[in-house]
């Protein structure tokens, strides 16, 4: 069963809209409650693949291809320049 236009329309505004306001919530830097630092890789990450489902389900199968792979190469790349931080330091002096 597909939802007619309207409906569409209504969710594709209303389910970014949800996750910018989770982000902004518990994920932002000056996020009221922020889950643990741990987690924060694991929700971005699942939040890109989730929009890759939703993509993939809706018959774009090249572009949630697309993107699928470019969040994991993404995480995988944020955790080797951290893992291998520049010899000048990193921001998270304190």
């Amino acid at each position: 069963m597909s939802l007619p236009l309207l409906g569409r329309g209504l969710l594709g505004l209303a389910l970014p809209t949800v996750v910018v306001v989770l982000w902004a919530l518990f994920m932002a830097p000056r996020a009221k409650w922020r889950v643990p630092d741990l987690w924060k890789p694991v929700l971005a990450l699942a939040s890109f693949v989730g929009a890759s489902v939703l993509l993939i389900m809706n018959g774009h199968v090249a572009a949630g291809g697309v993107l699928v792979v470019v969040a994991v190469l993404n995480r995988i790349g944020l955790y080797v320049l951290r893992r291998y931080a520049s010899p000048w330091g990193t921001d998270d002096a304190s």
